[in-house]
């Protein structure tokens, strides 16, 4: 399932620590850009100059190009350069009695795929400022001058250059019925279990999964709308473990012995996630490479791993008492 700014989708046939791992590097290892270097050459708003440079520095950056620019650690420069940095310049004098907003549309930038990200439509407080992301209010004859250098990074260096909001991972499950037991129910608790609404409290499930077939008289699983629930809610197993629990508890009120209702099964090696990034990236874009820097952190380990093997085996046909002194 994707959208413009989401991506839900199953990874199967992996252990849950190459999950976790996949996890962990769409959220700190992914190289985007961000504001890092702010200069002020006027500043007469009611903020401060390092209040302003955080909130130039958490301002999202269109940044599919990232790959193309060299990390400033590496780079041959001496400073700042095109092929490691992106400049920005800002220069604003609020001439109006009433109060302006400068938002990120204020910013200019010296490249034309790394820009703020565009907010049109996020909401009724961003319509208000067209579509900009507040950087500060000024009033009459206020004025705020920078210049700003944006440089490529990670997110395990500062959370402005993470590219996502949240990355949700869950175990794939399936439901199973007992139909044995299912079919001890009195009609009317078949027709509940079966056809609970889906704005009910908590304990009753979660969307019409489950069908009820007139011709076998058995409960069946809804498969496709089983996938579909699960594209579009990352939680829904969750949901169905609890409605689990709230009618298996049902079925034991008289007899503890009696046996579940339903069970909600983890389906080993299968995981869900969830991407939902800050606009900086398409999210597809963002798994593609986190895919790709978790290979070649697996490519290091091994040349490491074999390095040093080739060592260990050179030693072992060294001389043992080489180096050794004797006092």
């Amino acid at each position: 399932h994707l959208e413009e700014d989401k991506i839900i989708f199953t990874l199967t046939c992996v252990d849950l620590s190459v999950a976790n791992a996949l996890r962990r590097v769409m959220i700190a290892e992914v190289p985007t850009m961000a504001i890092d270097v702010v200069e002020m050459r006027q500043n007469t708003s009611v903020l401060h100059d390092e209040y302003i440079a955080h909130r130039l520095g958490l301002i999202p950056l269109k940044s599919s190009s990232a790959a193309h620019f060299n990390n400033p650690r590496d780079c041959v420069c001496a400073d700042y350069c095109p092929r490691c940095s992106v400049k920005f310049s800002l220069d604003v004098k609020c001439d109006e009695a009433l109060r302006r907003n400068i938002t990120s549309k204020d910013l200019v930038s010296e490249h034309p795929d790394v820009v703020p990200i565009d907010a049109d439509g996020a909401g009724d407080d961003y319509s208000a400022t067209g579509g900009g992301i507040v950087i500060v209010k000024m009033g009459g004859g206020q004025q705020l001058t920078i210049e700003a250098i944006a440089r490529k990074g990670i997110g395990k260096e500062h959370a402005k250059w993470n590219p996502v909001s949240t990355v949700a991972m869950s175990q794939d499950a399936e439901i199973e019925l007992n139909d044995e037991a299912l079919s001890q129910l009195p009609p009317e608790k078949i027709y509940e279990f079966v056809n609970t609404p889906v704005d009910d409290p908590p304990g009753t499930c979660p969307a019409k999964v489950l069908n009820y077939n007139e011709l076998s008289r058995s409960i069946e699983v809804n498969i496709q709308a089983v996938e579909e629930e699960k594209a579009r809610d990352t939680a829904f197993f969750d949901k169905m473990a609890y409605f689990a629990e709230t009618w298996n508890d049902f079925n034991q009120l008289k007899d503890k012995s009696a046996p579940d209702l339903i069970r909600i099964r983890d389906r080993p090696g299968r995981f869900m996630f969830c991407v939902e990034t800050t606009g900086v990236m398409p999210p597809a874009l963002i798994v593609k490479i986190s895919i790709d820097v978790l290979r070649e952190k697996i490519n290091q380990l091994q040349r490491e791993v074999h390095g040093k093997a080739e060592v260990d085996a050179g030693d072992a046909y060294a001389d043992p008492y080489a180096g050794n002194m004797y006092m």
